[in-house]
């Protein structure tokens, strides 16, 4: 536990009391509170060292607990440490008028006389950020140079999702009309709020895909049933100050939380059969202003990769998977997406720069002339490579499993051989990684398919493995040991 020390006065008693309560959820710090009456002697100046074991020291100065006849002498220990930046850090809330060392100013300064809701979040930004360093970030979000305007609506968010562990429901029933990028831009200004921000593209996704994603966005392990994957990260939301979004949700929700849990929730839909969380806001949002596109020439590169970009997932797809469906190379992909992202077709989704997001104007801007019976054959061929490879880079294909999906579905309709190379190799990575309900989920499917299709061999291999890990009601058995025996290695 992140311990956090606050030295106050007997008078700033509510107020040490409202910090800590904001701390110890969204910081998940636990808060030592130490009184300093200046009539029995005792100030913050001679309290401090109390609390040099843990992780942070806050001082609450007011003319109670800093009296005028405080020395530089007095001061002389707090100066040292304030300047040798030692640990650890030492930070003041300058709550009324009262004497102090200018040198408090240089960081970690608050004034309480400000807007009282951004100094709590400024002291919690600032703790929680001394908790979590030199721990990396899972997921950044890239900043939408084009955004502006929603500050009701971020506002909105702020209240309920930062100053709150609270749910938030950004709904339009029209697609591209900003809810995602609405969504984007307040996680990434309100990431220093959070441990970490789980992202999932929901879409046409089902639950144990969703579950699966998040558990393993979370690290949590994803090996089970999907109700024995859920109650595990419905463990970590209890625990842990997260920014769960599920993006473009249609159906059942992976995970709703609790009204004690430390994780905030939001959520975009086009749909209203969504199962909304208990006591979510929701924002109903009107449409986004367009943007002016400027015309892909043909045979450009921006215009090959714009068409490889169109046949991946729109919620979030990578570009080094549009880059090998446009056999393009790195270099080549990089500065044609710089100038996609420029000109609004795509927008930047992680500031690592590595996976986009469709912009506001392709729906109305899909280029004529494009073969695209073809760029979804690459887009499958290509996903059936890389899942050639899930014993040696397991952690690619765990990343691509939504594209798989979109591959695999495109596949069943339009290539069977194909379609049946990405079950197996899918199923064979699934089934080795414990996450027998998608497993299950794939093969019923083929199996569904080969009936119809009348392919006896195809069904009974199917049929063959499910009987291994699902009754014949599809519900998940008790699966044989790490040395059991399954029917087919791949």
């Amino acid at each position: 536990m992140f311990d956090v020390f606050i030295c106050h006065s007997p008078s700033n008693r509510e107020l040490a009391a409202a910090i800590a309560a904001r701390l110890e959820r969204g910081a998940e710090a636990r808060v030592l509170l130490e009184e300093c009456n200046s009539d029995a002697g005792k100030t913050v100046a001679s309290a401090w060292e109390a609390g040099t074991a843990c992780g942070a020291i806050l001082l609450l100065l007011s003319p109670d607990s800093v009296p005028h006849r405080l020395s530089r002498t007095d001061w002389e220990p707090v100066l040292r440490h304030v300047e040798g930046n030692a640990p650890p850090p030492l930070g003041a809330v300058l709550v009324s008028g009262c004497p102090y060392p200018r040198l408090l100013e240089r960081k970690h300064f608050f004034r309480w006389d400000a807007e009282r809701r951004e100094t709590l979040r400024a002291i919690e930004r600032w703790v929680l950020g001394i908790h979590l360093e030199n721990q990396p970030a899972a997921f950044v979000p890239a900043r939408l140079a084009w955004f502006e305007g929603r500050e009701h609506e971020l506002e909105t968010m702020w209240e309920s999702l930062v100053d709150e562990a609270g749910s938030v429901v950004v709904t339009n029933a029209t697609a591209g009309s900003g809810k995602t990028s609405l969504a984007q831009e307040f996680a990434r200004a309100a990431s220093g709020h959070f441990r970490d921000i789980a992202w999932v593209g929901c879409g046409d996704r089902s639950r144990a895909s969703l579950v699966a994603d998040l558990g393993r966005q979370l690290g949590v392990p994803i090996e089970g049933t999907t109700e024995e994957v859920a109650a595990r990260i419905q463990h970590v939301l209890e625990e842990h100050r997260l920014l769960v979004v599920l993006d473009d949700l249609t159906g059942e929700a992976p995970v709703l939380t609790s009204p004690g849990a430390r994780t905030s929730v939001l959520i975009t839909t086009r749909s209203r059969m969504v199962e909304v969380p208990p006591h979510a806001r929701v924002l109903e949002i009107g449409r986004a202003l367009q943007p002016v596109l400027i015309r892909l020439l043909a045979d450009s590169a921006e215009r090959r990769l714009w068409e490889a970009m169109s046949v991946c997932r729109q919620h979030a797809f990578a570009l080094d998977l549009a880059a090998r469906i446009a056999n393009m190379g790195a270099d080549e992909a990089g500065e044609a997406s710089r100038r996609l992202v420029e000109e609004c077709w795509i927008d930047p989704f992680d500031a690592a720069g590595a996976r986009f997001r469709a912009g506001a104007g392709r729906l109305a801007a899909t280029p004529p002339g494009a073969d695209y019976a073809a760029l979804h054959r690459r887009h499958a061929e290509t996903l059936n490579g890389i899942f050639s490879k899930w014993r040696t880079e397991p952690g690619l294909c765990a990343g691509y499993l939504a594209e798989w999906e979109a591959a695999f579905q495109w596949a069943l309709g339009s290539d069977w051989r194909l379609a049946i190379g990405l079950a197996e190799r899918a199923f064979a990575f699934l089934r080795h990684q414990w996450r027998w309900p998608e497993a299950v989920r794939i093969y019923t499917q083929l199996l569904h398919a080969a009936g119809e299709r009348q392919d006896r061999q195809v069904a009974e291999r199917c049929a063959w493995e499910l009987s291994w890990i699902a009754d014949e009601y599809g519900r998940i058995r008790r699966p044989p040991g790490e040395g059991g025996q399954l029917a087919f290695d791949w």
